[in-house]
């Protein structure tokens, strides 16, 4: 889906830009590494905050729709899920933009493998490792829990048993909304620990940084329910299988 929310269109690429021209340019004016990068993020806090909100917002409304709807149409549900999925972020985005106004130098790092190519193959030479703890993950416990009770629910809902294709499937999703309530509160605790410590290190330790990103994401509560009430009313919700496998 081509198709991106407002805080990729509006808010990414002037982060991008701070970082390409002034954190990580060649040129070696220390004015514009070290002043107008702090300067850049900080004005990008409220910023990002604002259109973080924004696709809230649209993705609440899309949602209600989409489980009006019973989640049939597969546009709608990715609209819908493309917006709220800066409920994800709109706590770590203002956190990402207030380390890096501190220390422009500020890393995050995803893993090696997800890399493009070229840069995989660099960093492999270099003999380049994943730090112990890596941004990438829809927060950190939640993560793991959340991915394991999806494939569950997938194998239910792709099953030719009908018992586990409309009821334990339906089951699943209605445990995986109650455990994520659980693992996002103990996400946003270790979030906001890792957040004060990364702050009190000026972001030099990179997987405090990272286990700050994945914690802080705890507000992704608001996509979780959407998410689940919509699949708990129809599994196929989001599929392509939506009116083959319904019945």
């Amino acid at each position: 889906m081509s198709y991106v929310n407002l805080a990729k269109a509006l808010e990414a690429p002037l982060k991008g830009y701070i970082a390409e021209t002034c954190v990580h340019s060649e040129d070696t004016n220390c004015f514009k590494k070290h002043v107008v990068a702090r300067v850049g993020f900080l004005a990008l806090t409220p910023w990002s905050l604002a259109t973080s909100t924004a696709d809230i917002l649209i993705g609440i409304g899309a949602g209600i729709a989409v489980i009006g709807t019973a989640g049939k149409q597969k546009e709608a549900w990715d609209f819908a899920m493309n917006h709220l999925n800066s409920s994800r972020k709109i706590v770590v985005r203002p956190y990402f933009d207030l380390l890096m106004a501190l220390n422009p130098q500020a890393k995050f790092s995803g893993s090696i493998d997800n890399m493009p190519y070229v840069q995989r193959q660099t960093a492999t030479l270099m003999g380049q490792k994943d730090a112990f703890i890596t941004v990438e993950g829809d927060g950190f416990i939640t993560h793991y829990v959340s991915e394991a009770l999806k494939d569950v629910a997938r194998n239910c809902y792709n099953s030719d048993n009908f018992l586990k294709r409309h009821v334990a499937s339906r089951l699943t999703y209605l445990l995986l909304v109650i455990s994520s309530v659980i693992t996002r509160l103990m996400d946003g605790i270790i979030g906001v620990m890792a957040a004060i410590l990364s702050f009190a290190t000026f972001g030099k330790v990179e997987s405090i940084n990272n286990l700050a990103y994945r914690g802080l994401q705890a507000t992704g509560i608001v996509q979780d329910v959407f998410y689940c009430t919509t699949k708990i009313i129809n599994p196929w919700a989001g599929t392509k299988k939506v009116v083959a496998l319904a019945y």
